[in-house]
Protein backbone atom coordinates (compact mmCIF):
# COMPACT_ATOMS: atom_id res chain seq x y z
CA UNK A 1 0.00 0.00 0.00
CA UNK A 2 3.08 2.41 0.79
CA UNK A 3 4.63 1.75 -2.42
CA UNK A 4 1.61 2.38 -4.28
CA UNK A 5 1.31 5.76 -2.01
CA UNK A 6 4.53 6.81 -3.07
CA UNK A 7 4.31 5.80 -6.85
CA UNK A 8 1.22 8.10 -6.89
CA UNK A 9 3.09 10.82 -5.54
CA UNK A 10 5.95 10.99 -7.66
CA UNK A 11 3.55 10.77 -10.70
CA UNK A 12 2.00 13.52 -9.19
CA UNK A 13 5.03 14.96 -8.81
CA UNK A 14 5.75 14.87 -12.34
CA UNK A 15 2.64 15.71 -13.41
CA UNK A 16 3.09 19.35 -11.75
CA UNK A 17 6.55 19.65 -12.76
CA UNK A 18 5.46 19.12 -16.56
CA UNK A 19 2.46 21.28 -16.25
CA UNK A 20 4.72 24.34 -14.42
CA UNK A 21 7.34 24.24 -17.63
CA UNK A 22 4.07 23.84 -19.61
CA UNK A 23 2.92 27.53 -17.93
CA UNK A 24 6.58 28.81 -18.35
CA UNK A 25 6.86 28.01 -22.16
CA UNK A 26 3.19 29.48 -22.37
CA UNK A 27 4.08 32.56 -20.54
CA UNK A 28 7.01 33.19 -22.37
CA UNK A 29 5.47 33.16 -26.04
CA UNK A 30 2.70 35.40 -24.67
CA UNK A 31 5.28 37.61 -23.22
CA UNK A 32 7.04 37.43 -26.67
CA UNK A 33 4.02 38.47 -28.64
CA UNK A 34 3.03 41.36 -26.40
CA UNK A 35 6.55 42.63 -27.04
CA UNK A 36 6.19 41.92 -30.82
CA UNK A 37 3.12 43.68 -30.55
CA UNK A 38 3.86 46.54 -28.78
CA UNK A 39 7.93 46.90 -29.66
CA UNK A 40 7.98 46.17 -33.30
CA UNK A 41 4.88 48.31 -34.88
CA UNK A 42 6.10 50.09 -38.16
CA UNK A 43 6.49 53.62 -37.47
CA UNK A 44 8.23 54.60 -40.44
CA UNK A 45 8.43 53.91 -44.17
CA UNK A 46 11.21 54.76 -46.40
CA UNK A 47 10.56 54.25 -50.23
CA UNK A 48 14.29 54.30 -52.33
CA UNK A 49 15.16 54.45 -55.72
CA UNK A 50 11.65 55.33 -57.13
CA UNK A 51 11.73 58.33 -59.49
CA UNK A 52 8.73 57.16 -61.60
CA UNK A 53 6.11 57.11 -59.45
CA UNK A 54 5.55 59.17 -55.93
CA UNK A 55 6.33 57.77 -52.50
CA UNK A 56 2.10 58.07 -52.05
CA UNK A 57 1.50 56.10 -55.22
CA UNK A 58 4.09 52.96 -53.53
CA UNK A 59 2.60 53.38 -50.45
CA UNK A 60 -1.42 53.51 -52.10
CA UNK A 61 -0.49 50.33 -53.76
CA UNK A 62 1.82 48.62 -50.86
CA UNK A 63 -1.14 48.87 -48.38
CA UNK A 64 0.49 48.84 -44.95
CA UNK A 65 -2.09 49.01 -42.68
CA UNK A 66 -1.59 51.54 -39.71
CA UNK A 67 -0.84 49.17 -37.05
CA UNK A 68 1.69 46.70 -38.97
CA UNK A 69 4.19 44.56 -37.55
CA UNK A 70 7.44 44.95 -38.36
CA UNK A 71 8.21 40.88 -37.73
CA UNK A 72 4.99 39.46 -38.87
CA UNK A 73 4.69 42.25 -42.41
CA UNK A 74 4.59 39.99 -45.35
CA UNK A 75 7.60 41.27 -47.31
CA UNK A 76 7.37 39.20 -50.45
CA UNK A 77 3.06 40.01 -50.70
CA UNK A 78 4.31 43.75 -50.60
CA UNK A 79 6.91 43.36 -52.91
CA UNK A 80 4.38 41.52 -55.36
CA UNK A 81 2.24 44.19 -55.80
CA UNK A 82 4.41 46.56 -56.67
CA UNK A 83 6.09 44.51 -59.23
CA UNK A 84 2.99 43.79 -60.67
CA UNK A 85 1.13 47.04 -60.37
CA UNK A 86 3.53 49.54 -61.67
CA UNK A 87 5.19 48.31 -65.17
CA UNK A 88 8.07 50.71 -64.73
CA UNK A 89 9.10 48.99 -61.60
CA UNK A 90 11.57 45.63 -62.02
CA UNK A 91 12.29 45.00 -58.94
CA UNK A 92 11.50 45.45 -55.10
CA UNK A 93 12.81 44.69 -52.18
CA UNK A 94 11.24 45.44 -48.63
CA UNK A 95 13.54 45.10 -45.68
CA UNK A 96 13.33 45.59 -41.85
CA UNK A 97 14.99 47.68 -39.79
CA UNK A 98 14.37 46.82 -36.37
CA UNK A 99 12.53 48.62 -34.08
CA UNK A 100 10.27 50.20 -36.28
CA UNK A 101 11.55 51.33 -39.85
CA UNK A 102 10.51 49.51 -43.07
CA UNK A 103 12.48 50.02 -45.83
CA UNK A 104 11.05 49.91 -49.14
CA UNK A 105 13.96 49.51 -52.32
CA UNK A 106 12.59 49.97 -56.14
CA UNK A 107 14.60 48.95 -58.95
CA UNK A 108 13.49 50.59 -61.66
CA UNK A 109 13.73 49.44 -65.36
CA UNK A 110 13.86 52.03 -68.56
CA UNK A 111 12.42 52.03 -72.36
CA UNK A 112 15.16 51.05 -74.84
CA UNK A 113 13.30 49.57 -77.73
CA UNK A 114 9.41 49.99 -79.28
CA UNK A 115 7.66 48.28 -81.44
CA UNK A 116 4.54 48.83 -83.31
CA UNK A 117 1.67 46.12 -83.21
CA UNK A 118 -1.77 46.71 -84.42
CA UNK A 119 -1.34 50.00 -85.23
CA UNK A 120 0.28 51.23 -81.69
CA UNK A 121 3.54 51.69 -80.72
CA UNK A 122 4.88 49.98 -77.40
CA UNK A 123 7.96 50.72 -75.20
CA UNK A 124 9.93 47.97 -74.29
CA UNK A 125 12.48 47.38 -71.78
CA UNK A 126 15.60 45.35 -72.04
CA UNK A 127 14.04 41.99 -70.27
CA UNK A 128 11.21 42.44 -72.52
CA UNK A 129 8.50 43.92 -70.35
CA UNK A 130 5.76 46.37 -71.74
CA UNK A 131 6.42 49.31 -70.23
CA UNK A 132 3.80 51.77 -71.65
CA UNK A 133 1.91 52.63 -75.10
CA UNK A 134 2.99 56.10 -76.37
CA UNK A 135 2.54 58.52 -79.91
CA UNK A 136 5.17 57.58 -82.46
CA UNK A 137 6.61 60.38 -81.72
CA UNK A 138 8.07 59.15 -78.71
CA UNK A 139 8.70 55.81 -79.42
CA UNK A 140 11.27 57.01 -82.12
CA UNK A 141 13.66 58.32 -79.58
CA UNK A 142 14.19 54.55 -78.66
CA UNK A 143 15.09 51.91 -80.68
CA UNK A 144 12.98 50.09 -83.30
CA UNK A 145 12.37 46.76 -83.67
CA UNK A 146 11.07 44.92 -86.86
CA UNK A 147 11.06 41.73 -88.10
CA UNK A 148 9.07 40.16 -85.01
CA UNK A 149 5.81 40.00 -83.96
CA UNK A 150 4.24 41.31 -80.68
CA UNK A 151 0.84 39.58 -79.75
CA UNK A 152 -1.58 40.98 -77.73
CA UNK A 153 0.34 43.41 -75.77
CA UNK A 154 -0.52 44.41 -72.27
CA UNK A 155 1.45 46.95 -70.30
CA UNK A 156 3.61 45.63 -67.28
CA UNK A 157 3.24 41.95 -68.92
CA UNK A 158 6.29 40.33 -70.94
CA UNK A 159 6.40 40.53 -74.87
CA UNK A 160 5.00 37.23 -76.29
CA UNK A 161 5.67 36.13 -79.53
CA UNK A 162 4.33 33.26 -82.18
CA UNK A 163 5.93 30.17 -81.51
CA UNK A 164 7.95 30.00 -84.43
CA UNK A 165 9.74 33.24 -83.20
CA UNK A 166 10.02 32.23 -79.67
CA UNK A 167 14.52 32.10 -80.35
CA UNK A 168 14.46 35.10 -82.04
CA UNK A 169 12.94 36.90 -78.92
CA UNK A 170 15.09 35.17 -76.32
CA UNK A 171 18.34 36.21 -78.39
CA UNK A 172 16.65 40.14 -78.81
CA UNK A 173 16.59 40.55 -75.06
CA UNK A 174 19.57 38.94 -74.60
CA UNK A 175 21.06 41.36 -77.24
CA UNK A 176 19.07 44.23 -75.49
CA UNK A 177 20.08 43.69 -71.86
CA UNK A 178 23.99 43.48 -73.32
CA UNK A 179 23.92 46.74 -75.75
CA UNK A 180 21.89 48.23 -72.50
CA UNK A 181 24.49 46.95 -69.58
CA UNK A 182 27.43 47.89 -72.27
CA UNK A 183 25.89 51.45 -72.38
CA UNK A 184 25.62 51.35 -76.44
CA UNK A 185 21.98 51.14 -76.61
CA UNK A 186 21.89 54.76 -77.65
CA UNK A 187 24.42 54.29 -80.62
CA UNK A 188 21.60 51.88 -82.26
CA UNK A 189 18.76 52.97 -84.14
CA UNK A 190 16.76 49.37 -85.17
CA UNK A 191 17.30 45.96 -85.10
CA UNK A 192 15.88 43.62 -87.71
CA UNK A 193 15.03 40.02 -86.39
CA UNK A 194 13.30 38.96 -90.26
CA UNK A 195 16.04 35.94 -90.35
CA UNK A 196 15.61 33.15 -88.26
CA UNK A 197 19.89 32.92 -87.87
CA UNK A 198 20.65 36.25 -88.16
CA UNK A 199 20.39 39.92 -86.72
CA UNK A 200 20.93 42.63 -88.23
CA UNK A 201 21.26 46.03 -86.70
CA UNK A 202 22.35 49.61 -87.29
CA UNK A 203 24.96 51.23 -85.19
CA UNK A 204 25.98 55.11 -85.53
CA UNK A 205 23.79 55.13 -88.48
CA UNK A 206 26.80 54.04 -90.47
CA UNK A 207 26.89 50.63 -90.12
CA UNK A 208 25.19 47.61 -90.44
CA UNK A 209 26.19 45.17 -88.11
CA UNK A 210 24.92 41.16 -88.47
CA UNK A 211 24.72 39.17 -85.53
CA UNK A 212 23.75 35.53 -84.87
CA UNK A 213 21.07 34.35 -83.60
CA UNK A 214 22.27 33.04 -80.11
CA UNK A 215 20.09 31.29 -77.87
CA UNK A 216 21.78 29.44 -74.97
CA UNK A 217 21.34 27.51 -71.97
CA UNK A 218 20.76 30.13 -69.52
CA UNK A 219 20.45 34.08 -70.09
CA UNK A 220 23.63 35.00 -68.29
CA UNK A 221 25.07 33.05 -71.14
CA UNK A 222 23.35 34.68 -73.75
CA UNK A 223 24.01 38.28 -72.21
CA UNK A 224 27.81 37.55 -71.76
CA UNK A 225 28.30 35.95 -75.79
CA UNK A 226 26.45 39.03 -76.77
CA UNK A 227 28.35 41.72 -74.87
CA UNK A 228 31.73 40.00 -76.12
CA UNK A 229 30.53 41.03 -79.88
CA UNK A 230 29.51 44.71 -78.42
CA UNK A 231 33.19 44.46 -77.08
CA UNK A 232 34.83 43.39 -80.95
CA UNK A 233 32.04 45.63 -82.85
CA UNK A 234 33.62 48.34 -81.02
CA UNK A 235 37.74 47.43 -81.60
CA UNK A 236 36.70 47.02 -85.30
CA UNK A 237 34.99 50.39 -85.73
CA UNK A 238 37.89 52.01 -83.54
CA UNK A 239 40.08 50.71 -86.43
CA UNK A 240 38.05 52.06 -89.21
CA UNK A 241 38.23 55.84 -90.78
CA UNK A 242 35.54 58.11 -90.42
CA UNK A 243 34.62 58.16 -93.77
CA UNK A 244 34.06 54.07 -93.94
CA UNK A 245 30.88 52.54 -94.56
CA UNK A 246 29.47 49.40 -94.81
CA UNK A 247 28.37 45.61 -92.65
CA UNK A 248 30.61 44.79 -90.02
CA UNK A 249 29.38 40.75 -89.80
CA UNK A 250 30.05 39.48 -86.69
CA UNK A 251 28.26 36.11 -87.09
CA UNK A 252 31.40 33.97 -86.55
CA UNK A 253 34.20 33.81 -84.70
CA UNK A 254 35.87 36.63 -86.06
CA UNK A 255 34.91 39.71 -87.63
CA UNK A 256 34.99 40.96 -90.62
CA UNK A 257 34.11 44.71 -92.24
CA UNK A 258 32.39 44.62 -95.67
CA UNK A 259 32.98 48.49 -97.63
CA UNK A 260 30.07 49.60 -99.65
Amino acid sequence: MEREVKKANTIKKRTLRFLYKLLCVIITVLAGITACVLFFQVDEIEVHGSTKYSQEQILSVADISSDANLLTLRTNYIASRLEENFPYVNRVTVKRELPSVLHIVVEECAPVAWIQSGGSFWLLSSNGKVLEEVVESIASEYVQLVGITLLSPEVGNYAKVPEDESRRLVALLGLLSALEAKETISDIRWIDLSEEIEIEMDYLGIYVVRLPVNTENSEWNINSKYGRKIDVLEAVVGQLDETDRGVIDLRQNHAYFRPQ
